[in-house]
């Protein structure tokens, strides 16, 4: 029988205030509160580390007051890692090796290297980083002997034996969803945490000879806890990893939706038809023919016996043309958990995959004036409608094409009668927008708007329906191995961007490899000309059956 790995399960800190008469008994004293710990837990992270430089002393008094085998996870100090960014780190990383680590002798264990959400994937940084950080504790050791002046009467300068000092590293922005990165870290033996949140990529690349998984909450981020199925999932996977097995793959997500903009009634009046080469029909563009090929795909797999190469989750919506209000949180539930989300949504004219989406955000500008009679006091009255023109040009030129941000003032109303001038006023605002940091530009410009006329109000609500697909590198991967494998079967499929949001945008928002338009190709969407081209379908069934088999 293979050996089994060994499990630790840990929390991370011990000294929280909430948790005294809670988790800890009443009347427990704080300092025994880490024995308490101890003896339900094989592991605690140090998050002291993190904040500042502690003292030997302290590392000893933590190993003393844990039993044999209790190993501490260190966390990394944030001086190196959020105010240095990784750059000219030699001394802060010998000041920290020499502060008292290496006095926990065998309780050390793993180094925790934590990153701002806003740092990006640096190859270079991250590999000179990667080669400073030791792989033993003699290595460590020879560190910390070159720590800087300010350590004097505070180092610990000793080694019990020769053991392993492992690096693990918690990131937090969608650029690390790379194979350079995944590479990079098994080059030098550092782990991956998987790191299961709401709001930073998951990913479960297994990249050293240990796993280091952190539950920092199911739905919402250091709050919300885990159900019995969740632990579940997660107990699951923790088993196969000490068996040195990959847990189950994580599926693949097929998205799509099956409202369309079309009312009730109007299949009846506009059939089903296909004309040679040309099928229409309401809704058969947007998105009926990306059902047809998801479920063509599927079909045909268990006809011949095949089976994908992971699993798959199939989620169609139903309120995607309405701004999937009621979904979203389903969407973004899935695609966490997924390796990548293939949108069977149309492609673009030429049949390209769609690597990029405009965001869309709706806001509602509202001018309230003074209501007053238009022939005998028109003097007394302040006009909404009258703001809300001056409001309506400031908000045009905050578009900026050049940048992919367009505004459209797409409907506006006001007023109760001709006679009167009128004391409310409304313009409902289309954005569109490529970034994020574009969307923040235009937020802040149309929240700062301020009235014209003396006795005018202007109030702004509203915001982000879908945030944009960007063309990230995990996007732009996913897109290269998708056109490698349509090219195994003869087909040249390009890419594209559109100004059309879909529920790909939430998917790619949190960092998921999304690749969009693999639907059918045709043309005429959400208009009365709206068609597939028949010729195209067969196609389409073929590569997504080919994508099932081989990501």
């Amino acid at each position: 029988m293979a050996r089994q790995g060994t499990i630790r399960v840990g929390i991370s800190g011990w000294t929280y205030p909430p948790w005294r008469g809670v988790y800890y008994p009443k009347g427990l004293a704080q300092k025994k509160e880490l024995a308490y710990a101890a003896e339900r837990f094989r592991s605690v992270e140090v998050n002291g580390t993190f904040y500042g430089l502690q003292r030997p002393e302290s590392f000893a008094r933590w190993s003393e007051e844990t039993p044999e085998g209790f190993v501490f996870a260190i966390k990394g100090s944030r001086y190196i890692t959020h105010m240095k960014r990784l750059k000219e780190v030699e001394t802060p990383l010998a000041n920290f090796m020499a502060s008292g680590l290496l006095r926990l002798g065998p309780k050390l264990g793993p180094i925790l290297w934590q990153f701002p959400p806003q740092m990006k994937f640096d190859q270079e940084r991250f590999a000179r980083f990667f080669s400073l950080l030791p792989k033993d504790t003699e290595e460590a050791l020879a560190l910390a002997r070159r720590h800087d002046e300010r350590m004097k009467g505070r180092v610990w300068l000793e080694a019990q034996g020769r053991g392993p000092v492992r690096h693990a590293v918690e990131i937090r922005h969608e650029s690390f969803c790379c194979e350079a990165f995944i590479a990079l870290l098994r080059r030098h033996g550092v782990v991956l945490v998987v790191a299961d949140t709401p709001a930073w990529p998951l990913l479960m690349d297994v990249t050293a000879d240990f796993v280091y998984c952190r539950l920092h909450g199911a739905e919402q981020l250091y709050a919300s806890g885990y159900n019995d199925e969740a632990l579940d999932r997660w107990a699951e996977r923790v088993r196969a990893w000490s068996a040195g097995r990959e847990p189950a793959e994580r599926p693949l997500l097929l998205l799509g939706h099956m409202d369309t903009v079309w009312p009730v009634g109007t299949l009846a009046s506009r059939p089903f038809a296909v004309h040679g080469d040309r099928a229409e029909g309401p809704g058969v563009y947007d998105m009926k023919a990306g059902l047809v090929v998801m479920v063509e795909a599927i079909s045909r797999l268990r006809a011949t016996g095949s089976a994908p190469r992971r699993p798959v989750t199939i989620l169609v919506t139903c309120d995607e043309e309405a701004g999937s209000g009621t979904s979203r949180g389903l969407i973004e539930r899935e695609a966490r958990g997924a390796a990548a989300v293939l949108v069977l949504e149309p492609p673009l004219p030429d049949g390209a995959a769609k690597t990029a989406r405009k965001g869309v955000a709706i806001y509602y500008l509202t001018t309230t004036g003074r209501p007053a009679h238009a022939g005998i006091e028109p003097e007394r009255g302040v006009s909404a409608i009258v703001e809300l023109a001056h409001q309506v040009l400031r908000v045009a030129v905050l578009a900026d094409p050049a940048r992919g941000t367009t505004i459209n003032v797409g409907v506006v109303h006001g007023g109760t009668a001709s006679n009167v001038v009128p004391e409310r006023a409304q313009a409902e605002i289309d954005v569109r927008f490529s970034t994020t940091a574009e969307l923040k530009r235009v937020d802040a410009a149309l929240r700062a708007l301020t009235p014209v006329l003396e006795g005018a109000a202007v109030e702004v609500t509203g915001g982000e329906n879908r945030p944009p697909l960007e063309r990230t590198d995990a996007v732009v991967e996913l897109y290269g191995r998708v056109r490698s494998i349509a090219a195994e079967l003869g087909m040249e499929l390009g890419e594209g961007s559109t100004g059309g949001g879909s529920d790909g945008c939430y998917t790619a928002a949190l960092g998921v490899p999304t690749l969009d338009g693999l639907g059918v190709r045709g043309g005429g969407a959400h208009a009365t000309d709206e068609h597939i081209v028949v010729d195209d379908l067969p196609r389409r069934i073929d590569l997504l059956v080919r994508l099932l088999e081989r990501l």
